[in-house]
């Protein structure tokens, strides 16, 4: 994939689930583990984190920090995930069939781990981009390049 749109399946695919934790959140709070306090709030706050995490992905400034708010947030929600699998699957009368099956579950594990890769390969500090003007999107300002000074004496 092209390294300047490398970000955007990632963004979109954090835009879209953090929609879905905010406006379906059944599933999500379904495969919370039980030892967890105040599920629906951590489900919203997931959702959040999400949605903030895909528009930082697009806006080149922010972009590296939002690579590793993406990677927190993978790291973060997989406990539920992790619970999902070993509980064999959820069982919710509101939820289809097919999203409570321990076999989604085990099968969405092993993904985290590629996508957890790409957040953080996008949060590389010489995956940012160096504009005409030598600054570099996705640096922190402490890491921007200096100008060399040109001394008249």
């Amino acid at each position: 994939m092209p390294k300047h749109v490398a970000h955007v399946p990632l963004a979109v695919l954090l835009l879209a689930a953090g929609l879905a934790h905010l406006v379906s959140p059944q599933f999500f709070l379904a495969i919370m583990p039980p030892q967890l306090p105040c599920h629906a709030q951590l489900v919203a706050l997931s959702g959040l984190a999400e949605l903030t995490a895909g528009v930082m992905l697009l806006v080149p400034p922010w972009r590296r920090q939002g690579a590793l708010l993406t990677a927190a947030v993978l790291i973060a929600v997989w406990p539920a995930n992790w619970y999902h699998a070993i509980a064999g699957g959820v069982i919710d009368p509101e939820l289809p069939r097919w999203m409570g099956d321990a076999r989604i579950a085990w099968c969405r594990l092993p993904l985290q781990l590629p996508l957890l890769w790409w957040a953080l390969a996008l949060a590389r500090p010489w995956a940012a981009t160096v504009q005409p003007s030598g600054s570099v999107l996705g640096a922190p300002v402490g890491l921007q390049p200096h100008a060399k000074s040109s001394r008249n004496a």
